[in-house]
């Protein structure tokens, strides 16, 4: 399933690696094409998929604000998609 061509990974099963793939494009989307589009992409999501956007993708940007831009989005990457259950 996509949206205007992004993908939304509804067939991603664990919650992490779907939440991280949706802070993904959203970031690039926002990089890419500004805060309309990614309220726009963002409001295709349900109330708790969205919560959960929202805190990875501040934790990402205090992270490249903190580390740099590719360290902090990595770093956040590790976090979300590797660390232990």
């Amino acid at each position: 399933m996509s949206y205007k061509g992004y993908p939304t990974f509804e067939d991603v099963e664990q919650v992490r690696i779907r939440t991280w793939n949706r802070v993904a494009t959203a970031f690039n989307i926002y990089e890419d094409k500004g805060e309309d589009a990614l309220v726009s992409y963002l409001e295709q999501f349900s109330e708790n998929d969205k919560a959960l956007i929202r805190i990875v993708f501040e934790r990402m940007v205090a992270m490249r604000e903190k580390l740099g831009a590719k360290e902090g989005y990595e770093f956040v990457k590790r976090e979300v998609c590797y660390r232990e259950e």
